[in-house]
């Protein structure tokens, strides 16, 4: 599964029906995260151009696995607080005092890898990106959807 789905699945499972906390390798990871829909909805524009290019689907911008856990967090109604460091780093919830997530070594990439940012100054230069959503409103977008499945009772999706 991909990292933000986790965050997003667990913090609905929190705010809903409570449990442990989530467990995550090193909250300082950064990607470039995109939503999906922004990327598939410019595709047939890309495809119906009079000539070809080399188009990244990117933002430009990284966002830290720290940042994307605060964003969904205080989407799932939670006020996030970040303890300790390394392997000992937690999210907390102010109000509560309830773990959130925590840092397991299971997780943690033992090999350092940057983090990853595409360059999207070509497919911008092209078309209208400007609308792209940014992190902080993908994290809320997902963890909205996550807590009506959890609501519903769907919680294998």
């Amino acid at each position: 599964n991909f990292v933000t789905r986790k965050v997003t699945y667990n913090l609905a499972r929190l705010a809903v029906a409570g449990g442990d906390p989530m467990q995550v390798g090193s909250f300082s990871d950064a990607r470039d995260w995109g939503a999906a829909s922004d990327y598939a909805s410019l595709m047939p524009r890309v495809l119906e151009g009079d000539a070809p290019a080399d188009y990244v689907f990117a933002t430009g911008r990284t966002t830290s696995l720290q940042e994307f856990i605060q964003y969904a967090a205080e989407a799932a109604g939670f006020t996030p607080v970040f303890e300790g460091e390394g392997l000992s780093a937690t999210c907390i919830d102010q109000g509560s005092g309830r773990i959130l997530a925590c840092v397991s070594p299971d997780y943690v990439r033992h090999t350092a890898t940057p983090p990853l940012v595409g360059d999207p100054s070509l497919l911008a230069a092209t078309f209208d990106t400007s609308r792209f959503q940014d992190a902080k409103s993908i994290a809320a977008e997902m963890v909205s959807v996550d807590i009506g499945r959890r609501k519903e009772g769907r919680i294998d999706v």
